[in-house]
């Protein structure tokens, strides 16, 4: 088996676009559990990056999510912006809040991560 296939075997990627469409769509839910996870426990370039953009998000920009605020915060740092372009941006987010979970959901994805 190549390093890949054991790779994409081990990590549940459904599972992280889960844990972050729930921080996007429910704010308050961040502040509850971000403890609990760690930028490492995402698997790939694209999971990373949205959750350091709603971690800096949150914690420095605004608690309201809206296409119009999350641009503009993308937009407020080059690189930062390079990325959310690169990862598909608002688009992306709005597919991720569409796989949100409950908080018991929630719990259970973070246990599992």
């Amino acid at each position: 088996m190549e390093d890949k296939d054991l790779h994409d075997k081990l990590c549940n990627q459904q599972s992280e676009l889960s844990v972050l469409g729930t921080f996007f769509k429910y704010p308050d839910l961040f502040f509850s559990y971000s403890d609990s996870i760690k930028n490492n426990d995402f698997s790939d370039g694209a999971t990373r990056f949205f959750h350091v953009f709603i971690t800096d998000y949150l914690l420095k920009y605004s608690n309201e999510i809206s296409p119009a605020l999350t641009n503009t915060f993308a937009s407020m740092d080059n690189t930062r912006l390079s990325a959310y372009r690169k990862f598909g941006g608002w688009k992306t987010i709005d597919q991720m809040m569409g796989l949100a979970l409950d908080e018991t959901g929630l719990v259970r994805q973070i246990e599992g991560l």
